[in-house]
């Protein structure tokens, strides 16, 4: 923002010294944007269930004509039945939440109509939940790559996020990518909790 001073009194105007302000890191500058985009705007709870609930219904749709137009065994007709009663109770259980949502509510995020604490105690358990299962996820990929690595099993399953990265920047990148990603929103929540902490004060 640009902010200009006009005086018609030229013969008094003096040029004023320049504002100093602090540089930013690179990492403080992304830390913000991803703050402002991730956490301060938040999908609206009506909007993401009625979403969900219209994707698993197109999803049951187009899996049923592909079943009807190809042969399939018993085992198959029975797994084809239960993935598609599974999908179709998902979407049913999207519209029936719809019902009791609030304009308020947000997705992963508090309501806009909570109290600073409770908006502090949901990043807090956001924290506990999110470090034990970055931290359990990581381990668990270090040790399914490294039996890969180390030609004890010659195939894994493997999150298709973590497969790009194995294939794009071999064992280290796959690796490190879960707990980088776990430490950038342990980040973003701490920071959160912070500015509410100076909010309430």
């Amino acid at each position: 923002m640009f902010l200009m001073n006009f005086s018609n009194k030229l013969n008094h105007c003096a040029p004023k010294p320049a504002r100093t302000q602090s540089r930013k890191t690179l990492v403080a500058v992304i830390l913000d944007i991803t703050q402002t985009t991730v956490i301060s705007k938040k999908m609206d709870k009506r909007k993401y269930l009625l979403f969900q609930g219209w994707a698993y219904a197109l999803v049951v749709v187009v899996l049923t004509v592909i079943f009807a137009l190809q042969k399939t065994d018993e085992s198959g007709v029975i797994f084809g039945i239960a993935f598609l009663s599974f999908l179709a109770y998902k979407s049913y259980s999207c519209f029936k939440e719809l019902k009791n949502t609030r304009e308020e509510d947000r997705v992963y995020a508090p309501s806009t109509d909570s109290t600073i604490a409770e908006k502090i105690s949901f990043y807090k358990r956001m924290l506990l939940i999110g470090v034990p299962a970055f931290l359990i996820t990581s381990i668990w990929t270090y040790l399914d790559l490294k039996s890969l690595e180390s030609g004890t099993v010659d195939s894994l399953l493997l999150w298709e996020p973590v497969s790009l990265l194995y294939n794009l920047g071999g064992f280290w990148l796959a690796v490190l990518a879960t707990p980088l990603l776990g430490v950038f929103i342990v980040i973003l929540c701490l920071r959160k909790i912070k500015e509410l902490n100076n909010t309430e004060q």
